[in-house]
């Protein structure tokens, strides 16, 4: 049934396995601000059904499983929290939920510091994710939504992965200085990048493979270990006015890859601005300019029509 009320100030912690320290569920509506909700064997809070609630500056950490899960048909505001250390993962949103999750703080939890799955479709706004042990944001299932203006940062695993058939649409991000690739997309994945900083990862900027098909456009990749962007498997999609720069090698179009390639900048890269195969040069590439890059390998000084 409907139920409303404020749960504020409190400590909230011992809860057994099984069940989340704090659920809300039905059509409940409440708001929830500044508890510290730790220590529970289960998650640290669950919302689900069509539970509408507001969760505000809470302390949600050391929870055995995840800090926060929301499933079901749930729309909450969840708003400048701080999640650490939950060993399942900061937050899980999956189900049909959806719901504004903005400037929260997410670190040091033992899987991804943010996983949407399902039909999911959140808004994630100005979130901090950093130091989780699996990726930083991990999209899957048929996933939609978006993300605009987090910060995705020293993860353990990739900054930002997108697999299955997820749509979501990724914005004026900074993903960067994360253990392994920015962002991988795999499956049948059909997200959108536009206006992202993609930097200083420890192996490629970005990685795109299987079936998957990104929009990707205006982003800026540079300053990673390996290459700025890998296309490959039979990936497609459109990738165009990027600025690829300072990574040890621009892009590499490998297998049966054949993505709409156009206007994008390959510059300053150390072992070449373009790595293809001939007979993708020209049949799917245009107005892609390729200057200042040492020319051990790859194409360099040229426009690539």
């Amino acid at each position: 049934g409907e139920s409303r009320g404020v749960l504020a100030g409190c400590e909230v912690t011992g809860f057994p396995e099984g069940m989340a320290a704090l659920e809300i569920e039905h059509d409940s509506g409440c708001e929830v601000h500044r508890n510290a909700i730790h220590g529970n064997r289960g998650a640290g809070v669950r919302v689900s059904s069509r539970a509408w609630v507001k969760l505000e500056a809470n302390e949600i950490h050391g929870n055995k499983q995840a800090g926060l899960v929301v499933d079901g048909d749930a729309p909450p505001r969840v708003t400048g929290n701080t999640l650490h250390g939950n060993g399942g993962g900061g937050i899980v949103i999956k189900g049909s939920a959806r719901g504004t999750y903005a400037d929260n703080t997410v670190f040091a939890c033992g899987q991804s510091g943010i996983a949407i799955a399902d039909v999911a479709a959140p808004t994630l706004v100005n979130n901090r994710v950093h130091g989780n042990q699996g990726a930083g944001v991990a999209i899957g299932g048929k996933a939609q939504g978006t993300a605009q203006g987090n910060s995705v940062v020293g993860n353990t695993g990739p900054g930002v992965t997108v697999s299955a058939y997820a749509q979501t649409v990724l914005e004026e991000n900074n993903i960067h200085a994360n253990g392994q690739s920015g962002v991988m997309v795999w499956g049948h994945a059909r997200p959108t990048f536009l206006r992202n900083s993609i930097h200083d990862n420890a192996a490629a900027g970005v990685v795109m493979g299987e079936d998957c098909a990104c929009t990707f456009s205006r982003n800026s990749v540079f300053g990673n270990a390996t290459v700025g962007m890998v296309i490959g498997d039979a990936a497609r999609g459109v990738v165009a006015d990027n600025d690829v720069y300072e990574n040890n090698v621009g892009v590499a179009i490998k297998g049966d890859a054949s993505p709409e390639f156009h206007s994008n900048n390959l510059r300053n890269n150390k072992e070449g601005g373009l790595e293809a195969p001939d007979e993708r040069v020209g049949t799917y590439m245009q107005s892609n300019h390729c200057y200042k890059n040492n020319t051990a390998a790859g194409e360099d000084n040229c426009v690539i029509m």
